[in-house]
């Protein structure tokens, strides 16, 4: 996702790869939170491109990039169906959270591997 940023006029770029597909989803992770909506990012016609502030641009860097570390991780680790199911049922959790608990959820599982409790 272009970004031009209000204090400077650099245009930046927002990304995030889903590591299954390789799809590059910023716009559809960002806009399905309603940022672009709400005045985060506003759209500037004239120039084609979504604008924001530098305090938001780096929020937005910071968590596209630690969510898309904890689905990297997930995704490399080859997930059995019933550690999906255990992440999916453990993740209804408030919008900023996602990364952080993603990875500790990673983390039980990787412990229960470890400890082969096999209690997920």
């Amino acid at each position: 996702m272009k970004v031009k940023i209000k204090e400077t006029g650099k245009a930046e770029e927002l990304i995030i790869i889903n590591p299954e597909t390789g799809t590059e989803w910023s716009d559809d992770l960002i806009g399905g939170t309603l940022a672009t909506s709400d005045g985060q990012f506003v759209w500037d016609d004239e120039e084609q491109i979504y604008v924001s502030d530098q305090e938001n641009y780096d929020w937005w860097e910071t968590y596209l990039e630690e969510y898309e570390n904890a689905e990297n991780r997930k995704y490399n680790m080859e997930l059995t169906e019933a550690e999906e199911i255990y992440i999916n049922n453990n993740i209804h959790v408030e919008f900023n959270d996602i990364p952080s608990v993603t990875e500790q959820l990673l983390d039980d599982i990787e412990e229960n591997r470890q400890s082969k409790k096999n209690v997920i």
